[in-house]
């Protein structure tokens, strides 16, 4: 890119140079095969910055190498700079780079090239329906308090857990929707982290979040040590003692919430 912007620019402008902090190890056509490289002592990642720093070579740069001082163990840069040249010379360069290109697509199956869209979808789940998404938090609910045990008759029904694969074959039947779902980012998963008032999500199970976990006291002193630049809008409501959101389980939960009005996070 920084060789075609040189030759763009001649001779009105100086050439182009180039900054680039080689990470994911990919060739122009897919992954950046090491075998191809005489990779016989050294590392995949080594490779690669020596497949990264060729490229530039081949395209008439002066190369150098740095390293950046920042939190990463891939930090290794590279600086490409390039003088002015004759019409002749970057003629040269340009055959020399389309040949490198060509020749690195040797043995790759021809695919043809397809853009990102300008407008980048969501996909977290936020928009999907917000019927699908009752019906399936709905759904997990249910076999939760059916596979929760009490200690003592009488006693708030905190809800078993469920392997999230489980889960699946347990509400197929009854939720229709699988498909909306696994175009989503993460699927079910993600739909039930983004309810996390209602469910924790640990190693590939889901289980109830007792609103006994934390009380209204407790969250509160968390939000004071929290950064102000970091708060949302639900810690704003919590400062100014004002709860927004309705408690999940008082009104579902065949047993109500579990505390009073007082002392759970949410309206009663």
């Amino acid at each position: 890119m920084a060789l075609q912007s040189s030759i763009k620019r001649q001779p009105e402008r100086l050439p182009t140079r180039y900054w680039v902090l080689p990470c994911c190890p990919f060739s122009f056509w897919g992954k950046f095969q090491r075998e191809k490289f005489n990779a016989a002592n050294s590392s995949r990642y080594f490779e690669y910055l020596r497949f990264v720093g060729e490229i530039g070579r081949n395209c008439g740069y002066q190369v150098e190498e740095d390293r950046m001082r920042i939190p990463s163990t891939r930090r290794t840069c590279f600086v490409g700079s390039i003088q002015t040249k004759s019409e002749s010379e970057w003629a040269e360069l340009f055959k020399a780079k389309s040949s490198m290109i060509a020749l690195s697509k040797e043995g790759v199956e021809e695919t043809k090239f397809q853009p990102r869209s300008a407008v980048e979808l969501i996909r977290n789940c936020t928009r999907v329906e917000r019927s699908i998404q009752d019906s399936f938090i709905n759904l997990t609910a249910k076999c939760l308090l059916d596979c929760g045990t009490r200690n003592q008759p009488g006693e708030w029904n905190p809800g078993g857990e469920i392997n999230l694969t489980d889960l699946v074959t347990l509400v197929r039947q009854d939720f229709k929707d699988f498909d909306q779902l696994k175009s989503e980012c993460g699927g079910i998963q993600t739909l039930l982290r983004n309810h996390s008032h209602i469910f924790v999500v640990q190693n590939k199970c889901v289980r109830f979040r007792s609103p006994k976990e934390l009380s209204v006291e407790e969250w509160r002193n968390q939000q004071k040590h929290t950064k102000a630049t970091k708060r949302s809008r639900l810690d704003t409501a919590a400062r100014t003692d004002v709860k927004t959101r309705i408690c999940w389980f008082f009104v579902n939960h065949p047993d109500g919430c579990p505390l009073n009005q007082d002392l759970c996070r949410y309206l009663h």
